[in-house]
């Protein structure tokens, strides 16, 4: 898997016209509940937990994921500096490392 793959910070699809995620965050959210009249409170609680289950869960997912570990530091580095996860979770850090072993055998 090339690394430059994880370099990209731009979304692969577009979010209210935008494509980078360091500004998405739940305004956005609640501006497209609004803008198709949805309940934009009952949008935002279930993007906050949401949100809330992927930091809790991505950083062992990864551990699994047969990719180098520099990617995984990659992704999980890219976290913090995510919009809505200061919003959901202020001050995140993973507090996870990846050493050279940790990469599963190939299949």
């Amino acid at each position: 898997m090339e690394e430059s793959l994880f370099s990209d910070d731009t979304m692969a699809l577009q979010f209210g016209r935008r494509r980078n995620p360091f500004v998405m965050g739940l305004g956005k959210f609640r501006d497209a509940a609004t803008a198709i009249g949805f309940d934009s409170g009952l949008l935002e609680r279930e993007v906050r937990v949401t949100v809330g289950k992927a930091l809790d869960r991505w950083p062992d997912t990864l551990r699994d994921m047969p990719i180098p570990p520099s990617m995984k530091r990659t992704l999980l580095d890219r976290l913090p500096r995510l919009r809505l996860v200061q919003e959901v979770r202020p001050g995140f850090k993973h507090g996870t490392s990846f050493d050279e072993d940790d990469v599963p055998p190939q299949r």
